[in-house]
């Protein structure tokens, strides 16, 4: 029986309900500090709070479920050696739930921009912040002869600004934790590293889905961890471990696993998005394919002898259901499936093999809590 964040929560605990309780106070207080401001800014605001409220709050349980747990081993260590905790890391639980409610600002901030570049108006088939913004400005605008250019200008600029509110008050809340004052500089340079590898990782993105940069696969798998794998996992793991007083030596052994697992999610994402089923992942099984998008799956197409016929209808936008399972065809017989099902495999290993080597200095259950989260990955359909 694998163990999940909602399992590690105290018995008749609900991690969700305290995440939303600290969401909520954080959104109360950044209201407050609005009222000064227009009418208008405060209505986009409100709208931005009701979109962030529908996510799955898989990076908050994350933290809360690893520092629960880390806590909950070391006080059992120190209780069995006859030791108190001297760095009274016990009473870290609140900067925890913050550290907790800031990825998930961070993650809303980067999936706006992300929508804002992409020009999208969904996601997971309902309306996005932007397209929530859109319709409050003419209900009508989002029709087959699609939105006027000054509405979608606003839309977006909306999530610009938007995003970078939410991005600042996430800094804020590291910024402003009562914590040790190294302590908080080990948790400001991981918010630094996070936010740098993300950037650059979007970067990345566009640049290859431009052409603006040179497609091939090194750059694809970069492009894959740093986008995803940073400030999905890597972040929420080592903010845990900082808060719970793990040593750097082990905080940065904690944070390999998680590049590793966000490696390997990102390249599921993908993989999914090409080989997977419609019906179990809810998205369009060519959109990849017919947005020209620059995977790892491609990236080693590009290398073999049967690209030439791939590439006639890669990159279409009218691309028709049977050139697709075409292209789909293909990519099974020049490897790149084979490929891209090893390459998350392998990753998945090395997560085994890291979260082996950091049995001996962390608690059974943070174990199995790590070795969990890589059994729902190998698992996953969606």
């Amino acid at each position: 029986m694998t163990i999940t964040t909602e399992q590690l929560a105290p018995p008749g605990f609900d991690f969700n309900e305290e995440i939303y309780r600290e969401l909520n106070r954080t959104f109360a207080s950044l209201s407050e500090q609005c009222r000064k401001y227009s009418p208008d800014f405060r209505a986009c605001l409100d709208t931005a709070f009701q979109a962030l409220r529908g996510g799955k709050l898989v990076r908050p349980r994350l933290v809360l479920g690893l520092h629960r747990t880390m806590i909950a081993g070391l006080a059992e260590r120190d209780s069995r050696d006859g030791r108190d905790d001297p760095n009274n890391q016990g009473d870290n639980h609140h900067a925890a739930l913050q550290i907790a409610v800031a990825t998930e600002l961070l993650h809303f901030s980067f999936l706006v921009h992300d929508d804002v570049i992409d020009g999208d108006l969904y996601r997971r088939g309902k309306l996005n912040f932007i397209g929530q913004i859109l319709k409050q400005r003419d209900p009508d605008n989002l029709s087959d002869s699609g939105p006027h250019p000054e509405h979608l200008h606003w839309a977006q600029s909306n999530g610009i600004l938007i995003g970078n509110f939410f991005l600042a008050a996430a800094h804020q809340i590291f910024a402003r934790l009562d914590l040790p004052h190294a302590d908080r500089l080990r948790l400001l340079d991981l918010l630094q590293h996070t936010m740098n590898d993300s950037i650059v990782g979007e970067f990345l993105d566009v640049g290859l889905s431009s052409k603006a940069i040179t497609p091939d696969i090194t750059t694809a798998l970069e492009m894959s961890r740093l986008k995803t794998a940073t400030y999905t996992f890597e972040l929420p793991l080592r903010a845990a471990a900082i808060l719970a007083g793990l040593s750097e030596e082990d905080e940065v052994g904690v944070g390999e696993i998680g590049i590793q697992l966000g490696t390997a999610y990102q390249l599921q994402d993908d993989y999914l998005s090409t080989f997977g089923e419609a019906a179990e992942h809810g998205k369009d099984s060519f959109s990849d394919l017919r947005e020209g998008k620059e995977t790892t799956i491609i990236g080693f197409a590009r290398g073999t002898a049967l690209w030439k016929e791939i590439k006639v209808n890669f990159d279409n936008g009218d691309l028709s259901t049977s050139q697709a399972e075409e292209i789909r065809d293909l990519l099974v017989q020049c490897g790149a499936e084979e490929y891209s099902s090893s390459t998350i495999k392998n990753h998945l290993e090395a997560c085994r093999v890291g979260i082996r080597e950091l049995s001996d200095r962390v608690n059974r259950d943070v174990v199995d809590l790590l070795l969990a989260q890589v059994d729902q990955l190998a698992t996953r359909r969606s």
